[in-house]
């Protein structure tokens, strides 16, 4: 995976689920300008924040098969 990865570090702190460790998942993922972030833990984090959708992987995998198409 650290082959794929692409690292960011996060340059704004955020403070918007309860769990720390939730908010930096949020601040990499807006660091990164991702679509998505594939998670679990899905009552944790909001279903949206900013353009970044908060999905379980289940979606992300329909998503995926679907193939490319506008996001929802």
């Amino acid at each position: 995976m650290r082959n794929a990865a692409i690292l960011v570090v996060p340059r704004k702190k955020l403070e918007i689920t309860r769990d720390p460790d939730d908010n930096k998942v949020l601040e990499c993922a807006l660091e990164a300008r991702v679509d998505y972030v594939v998670t679990g833990n899905i009552r944790d984090f909001p279903e949206r924040f900013q353009d970044i959708r908060i999905i379980p992987p289940r979606r992300f995998m329909t998503l995926l098969a679907s193939g490319p198409t506008a996001p929802d």
